[in-house]
C-alpha cells in the first residue's frame, strides 16, 4: 500500500494569498477528525469525505489519536489499508476518492480548477530568480528563493520556496512543493510534487501525484501515477502507462476495472524502482519493496519484498582470428 504520508503537498506562507485566492482554502470535518485541508486541491476535497468505519491498521491510528490531518495523509492509509473513503455531498464541488486511481482524478480536476481562469496570475516573490530568457506562459507563481533557469519553459505553473528550475525545462500545468528540483530539459504536465522531489536529466513526470522526496531519476519515465512518500525510480527505470485498453487493478483481492486507458502504477512509501526496471499499468508495489534492475513487472508487489531477476550467464572463449 502507500503507507501514511506525515508531510503532505503544502506550500509555504509565501505562496498562501494567491493560492487561497485560487482556491479559496476551508477547514473541513471528516467523521471526528478536524482537518484544515492544506493541500493544493482543496475545493474538490473539502467536505466530501467520511472514513470507513471498518478502518484497520494506520488509519485507525489516525482515527484514535484524533489529531488533525491532511487529505494526503487519510488517501495514502485508506490504500495502504485497501480501504474506500465514501464520498458524502458537500456544497462545493467534490470528488469521492473510493480508489487509488481516483487520486489522479482528483489531481486532474483541482489542477483545471487551479488554472483555468480568465485572467492568469503573476506572483514572484522577492527573493525569487526567474531568468530574462525563461518562457512564462499563463498563470505563473513562484516562491520564496525559487530559481528558474535560462530557456525553461512554465505554462501554468505554481513553485514553492527553493525550487530550482533547470535550463530548457518544460513544465505545464504543474504543482511543485518547497525544494522540488527538474533538472535540464526535465518534463512534467498535469503534475503535483509534494516537498523536495526531483526530476533528472531529461527525465519525464507526466501526470504524476508524489507525496514528497520522490527521485525520478535521469532518463526515466514516471508515467500517470500516484507515488508515496520517498518512492524513487532510479536511471531508465518507466512506469508505463498505455495498454490500448481501460486498465484493472486488484483491490481487496477483486479485480476492478479503473476506467482510465492510460494510468501508470501506484508505488507506496520508501518503494524503490532501480535501473530500466519497468512497471506494467495498474499494478500496486507495496510500501518498501525494491524492484531489482531490468525487473519487468507484471503483477502487483506485497510490501516489504525484494524482486530481482535470476540471471543465468554463458562465458564462452573467443578463439583468436
Amino acid at each position: 500500500g502507500l503507507g501514511v504520508n506525515t508531510n503532505p503537498l503544502y506550500h509555504s506562507s509565501a505562496l498562501l494569498d494567491a493560492r487561497g485566492a485560487l482556491l479559496g482554502l476551508q477547514p473541513v470535518t471528516l467523521d471526528r477528525i478536524k482537518v484544515q485541508e492544506q493541500s493544493p486541491l482543496p475545493d474538490i476535497l473539502a467536505g466530501c469525505m467520511l472514513v470507513s468505519p471498518a478502518a484497520s491498521g494506520r488509519l485507525s491510528e489516525i482515527l484514535a489519536a484524533r489529531r488533525p490531518v491532511t487529505f494526503a495523509e487519510l488517501a495514502a492509509a485508506c490504500v495502504a489499508e485497501g480501504l474506500p473513503l465514501a464520498g458524502a455531498r458537500s456544497t462545493k464541488q467534490c470528488i469521492t476518492m473510493d480508489y487509488p486511481w481516483e487520486i489522479l482524478g482528483a489531481s486532474f480536476l483541482g489542477i483545471r480548477l487551479t488554472f483555468d481562469r480568465p485572467e492568469p496570475i503573476r506572483q514572484f516573490a522577492p527573493t525569487a530568480k526567474v531568468h530574462p530568457d525563461a518562457i512564462l506562459k499563463n498563470t505563473v507563481i513562484v516562491g520564496e528563493g525559487a530559481i528558474v533557469e535560462s530557456g525553461a519553459v512554465l505554462d501554468d505553473v505554481i513553485l514553492d520556496a527553493g525550487c530550482h528550475i533547470r535550463e530548457h525545462s518544460y513544465l505545464m500545468r504543474t504543482i511543485l512543493g518547497p525544494g522540488c528540483r527538474i533538472g535540464p530539459t526535465g518534463y512534467t504536465h498535469h503534475t503535483v510534487l509534494g516537498p523536495r522531489c526531483s526530476v533528472g536529466f531529461p527525465g519525464e513526470c507526466p501526470v504524476a501525484v508524489g507525496f514528497g522526496r520522490n527521485g525520478f531519476g535521469h532518463h526515466c519515465h514516471a508515467g500517470m501515477g500516484v507515488y508515496g512518500e520517498r518512492a524513487v525510480l532510479n536511471a531508465g527505470a518507466i512506469v508505463t502507462a498505455n495498454r490500448g485498453n481501460p486498465v484493472k487493478t486488484k483491490i481487496q483481492g477483486r479485480l476492478m476495472d479503473t476506467g482510465w486507458f492510460n494510468i501508470g502504477a501506484f508505488l507506496g512509501d520508501g518503494v524503490r524502482l532501480n535501473a530500466q526496471a519497468t512497471v506494467m499499468p495498474g499494478r500496486i508495489i507495496g510500501a518498501r519493496s525494491v524492484i531489482g534492475p531490468g525487473v519487468i513487472v507484471y503483477h502487483d508487489v506485497p510490501p516489504d519484498t525484494l524482486l530481482v531477476l535470476k540471471q543465468e550467464l554463458q562465458e564462452t572463449k573467443i578463439e583468436p582470428r
